[in-house]
């Protein structure tokens, strides 16, 4: 097996390499490292809009996503 210059193997190597890293924007924090996700999604909200009728719930719940935060100073990065 092909190692690299770390001395990881290639498994390893490309696993590191396509992982979801971020590079946090904050000028005073700079992290570099795998990020915090959380889900966008309210139950209070998904709960009143089930009452409300099933249509908007089952909408509301498909069209939620999920935000990405900096571990270290937790400043929102991205949402999906």
């Amino acid at each position: 097996m092909a190692e690299n210059e770390q001395g990881l193997g290639k498994k390893v190597w490309n696993k590191i390499k396509t992982r979801n890293d971020i590079i946090c924007p904050n000028q005073n924090c700079g992290f570099k490292g795998s990020p915090k996700v959380r889900s966008a999604y309210n139950p209070v909200i998904g709960i009143l809009l089930l009452l409300c009728g099933i249509v908007p719930g089952l909408i509301y719940m498909a069209i939620t996503g999920v935000k990405v935060y900096c571990p270290k100073c937790n400043m929102q990065v991205a949402s999906k």
